[in-house]
């Protein structure tokens, strides 16, 4: 990945092989970009992999989705986010989503930075291993790995209360 520390890093294309690469569960994530104003990652995200309803403490959140469709929920309602189109989760404010098509594809934007992270330590915490059933709904190992990052969960995922 590009040294991204200096912040006069230089212009560049990051092609789809480019990034650090997690598990989250069943969904594959590729942190793009770190930075102290930003992190960028991509995701092809399985519907019954969504996380639970939670709160970032600490930075907003961007969903560009650019493949299929989700619905976000947000502070109480139902936003269809459909490719093309971004959805805004504010800092402060319980929301998720839901895959709607089976499999989606998207790019989301958290500042300010170091919210990527988390997807490493979600993987070291399950040992590498992707559960059979593959929700991240675990209070007993996603609670702390969240709450390290400023996340806050609040409820299941509407989806599957």
């Amino acid at each position: 990945m590009t040294d991204t520390t200096t912040p006069a890093a230089a212009a560049r294309v990051l092609a789809p092989e480019d990034g650090d690469r997690a598990r989250f569960f069943v969904d594959d994530i590729v942190v793009k970009e770190r930075r102290g104003a930003f992190d960028i990652w991509t995701a092809e995200i399985h519907a019954g992999c969504e996380p639970p309803m939670h709160i970032h403490h600490r930075e907003d959140e961007w969903l560009c989705v650019i493949e299929g469709r989700i619905t976000a929920f947000v502070d109480g309602a139902e936003i269809a986010v459909g490719a093309g189109s971004i959805g805004f989760l504010p800092r402060g404010v319980a929301h998720t989503y839901a895959v709607d098509t089976g499999v989606a594809r998207m790019i989301a934007i958290n500042s300010p930075g170091g919210f990527a992270s988390m997807f490493g330590d979600v993987e070291r915490a399950f040992a590498g291993e992707v559960p059979d059933a593959p929700r991240p709904q675990d209070g007993a190992v996603m609670g702390p790995v969240f709450e390290a990052y400023g996340i806050e969960m609040v409820g299941p995922n509407p989806r599957y209360a």
